[in-house]
């Protein structure tokens, strides 16, 4: 259970580090026409990707271990999460409208606060376990 708790601090750490991404981005895309926001976005799904990378990385990992009933429930959560972001992103780069940028942006917020819950309840799993 301790590689667990490894997994989840490390792609905690990744999503901490995305989020930070995002706010900093979501900042200078106000000095941005909305018209050109599908340009500035292009740097977003490349840290998108980074963060992917991360997640795929800590998927394999657990191929090799048993995970309980809790575990293979948090997993594909996480799972569905992380491809509904990659959907969010998708839309938030193609958005046009500011009131657009915002909402998408919004949904990305939530999807990243969701994906770090998960991380801190597999956390709090693998200690107990």
């Amino acid at each position: 259970m301790y590689q667990n708790n490894i997994m989840y601090q490390t792609l905690q750490q990744s999503l901490k580090k995305f989020q930070s991404f995002v706010e900093k981005w979501s900042t200078s895309l106000q000095t941005v026409r909305p018209n050109d926001a599908a340009k500035a976005g292009m740097t977003l799904m490349d840290q998108f990707k980074l963060l992917k990378a991360v997640w795929t990385e800590q998927q394999e990992r657990l191929i090799d271990m048993e995970l309980p009933q809790y575990g293979q429930a948090l997993h594909t959560e996480m799972h569905k999460q992380f491809r509904l972001m990659e959907v969010d992103i998708i839309f938030l780069n193609t958005a046009r409208q500011a009131k657009t940028i915002v909402q998408r942006k919004q949904q990305l917020d939530d999807r990243l606060c969701k994906l770090l819950e998960y991380c801190e309840t597999g956390i709090k799993l693998s200690q107990q376990n």
